[in-house]
């Protein structure tokens, strides 16, 4: 019998709810708008000193710096920039003035949009291939030795395809 009246509240307290939702919607919509209770965790107290700055999530809580960004170094930028034009590939050829010789990459694409890493060379080799090119298409190039401390790009250098036609 008992839990035949359990049963019978729980349907009428449902049909309450669901007849007359200004009832308990009151409630919902005060708890949807009320301020959270901050956790005792979450208050300067609980750090131990009472004006305390709250940690930053995912963080030591010390001021982070950005990473500095790559110095640019000219003395190892390619020089004497060639492009080899031969409609669908382009050979780009340059001077290596990194010592020791360094990895160097081919970064352009067609003129006037964004560039994008085309090609890249091995140490000492002064020459990337790049191929897949539609021949109505300009492309420009820039070679760049990249580490992760410094940056060496070359003079931009662009495809002159309207005087070969």
């Amino acid at each position: 019998m008992t839990v035949a009246a359990i049963a019978f509240v729980a349907v009428v307290l449902g049909l309450v709810a669901v007849l007359r939702p200004g009832v308990g919607g009151d409630l919902l919509a005060q708890a949807r708008t009320a301020e959270p209770v901050p956790d005792a965790s979450d208050t300067p107290a609980a750090s131990g000193t009472p004006d305390a700055p709250a940690a930053q999530p995912g963080g030591s809580g010390e001021n982070e710096a950005p990473p500095a960004p790559a110095l640019q170094v000219e003395e190892a930028a390619p020089t004497d920039l060639g492009l080899e034009d031969s409609g669908h590939t382009v050979l780009v050829t340059w001077t290596d003035n990194t010592e020791p010789a360094a990895n160097h990459q081919v970064i352009g694409g067609p003129a006037g949009q964004t560039p994008g890493n085309l090609a890249d060379a091995e140490p000492g080799s002064g020459q990337a291939r790049v191929s897949g090119l539609e021949p109505d298409q300009e492309y420009c190039f820039v070679v760049a030795v990249l580490s992760v401390e410094e940056i060496a790009p070359s003079e931009q250098v662009c495809t002159d395809r309207s005087a070969t036609v």
